[in-house]
């Protein structure tokens, strides 16, 4: 008769456990963990990385002074000594490369956060008020963009005192803001009619804080996105421009301007370590920042198949 009160203490306990429950990933935490499964994306940031690091620590790397010339050994081959050779003023191409990754990333990275900040604050406003503001600003970006960006760039470029990349970065800015104020613009139209923004104004709440605190933060998705593609393409305007002659003046090291350099027929057929390190250097970069900017994309989509 005892039996089944022992089977009932040995089920009563096992009765009164609750399952664990399981904590929900966030949508970050859901983002970063499709990000890390992009095999591209995940080799993109290995290669910028190495990128980055031979550029900032090329006073370690380099064994010549990247503005040092000797016209007893200009155009010279690669060897131990000048690992790519020199250039017609005898100045290391090698030491050149690795300085000139420093000035190439500074402004594609500098170009890209100004232009994220103007476009950012300019496309919240437009969004976030209307009426007149908006269509000004829409009006103002339809006239940017309806020029074709390299030659309004190159017309400001021409009429403005070259004075280094200082002026190339605002210029850059400048011109390539409405982009992603546009991109803003249209988050913050679907935005400023949800719930939580119409809570915030029923109880007082300032615009400006309304604007910064809850509504800009929901686009920081997209504007990571455009801003990482963003970059790729200043570095390869900055390549362009300094190729034409328009960019940063010699003698700063740029891949840019490495490039404007061997333009002459006879490097471009008898020595290509003169123009394929620095051409390469730009595509691989590029490439790699497009592929993050890629990885992003698909990681901050919801509706993205890489789970």
């Amino acid at each position: 008769m005892s039996q089944p009160a022992v089977q009932s203490d040995i089920i009563e306990p096992q009765l009164n456990q609750t399952p664990e429950k399981k904590k929900g990933k966030s949508p970050l935490q859901l983002a970063f963990r499709r990000f890390i499964r992009n095999k591209m994306a995940i080799a993109g940031i290995i290669i910028l990385t190495i990128i980055t690091l031979t550029s900032v620590f090329a006073p370690l790397i380099a064994n010549h002074d990247p503005y040092a010339t000797d016209l007893y050994n200009t155009r010279a081959e690669p060897s131990a000594d000048h690992w790519l050779g020199t250039d017609d003023s005898g100045r290391d191409l090698f030491s050149r490369l690795l300085y000139g990754g420093r000035i190439s990333l500074l402004i594609g990275f500098a170009t890209m956060v100004g232009t994220v900040c103007i476009g950012a604050v300019v496309g919240a406003l437009a969004g976030y008020y209307g009426r007149w503001i908006d269509a000004v600003v829409m009006r103002i970006s339809d006239v940017v963009l309806a020029l074709p960006s390299l030659l309004l760039i190159l017309f400001v470029v021409a009429i403005l005192p070259q004075s280094g990349a200082g002026i190339l970065i605002l210029v850059l800015c400048l011109t390539v803001w409405p982009t992603t104020a546009r991109l803003v613009r249209a988050e913050f139209l679907s935005l400023r009619e949800q719930e939580y923004v119409l809570s915030a104004r029923s109880i007082g709440a300032k615009d400006s804080r309304i604007i910064f605190r809850h509504m800009l933060p929901n686009t920081v998705a997209p504007i990571i996105v455009n801003a990482t593609l963003l970059m790729g393409s200043m570095i390869t305007i900055e390549a362009a421009l300094s190729f034409l002659g328009f960019g940063v003046p010699e003698p700063t090291p740029t891949w840019g301007n490495m490039l404007n350099a061997a333009r002459n027929f006879r490097i471009l057929q008898n020595e290509p370590w003169v123009w394929m390190p620095p051409g390469f250097l730009i595509v691989l970069t590029v490439l790699s920042i497009n592929f993050i900017g890629d990885g992003l994309r698909d990681a901050f989509d919801t509706k993205s198949s890489r789970r």
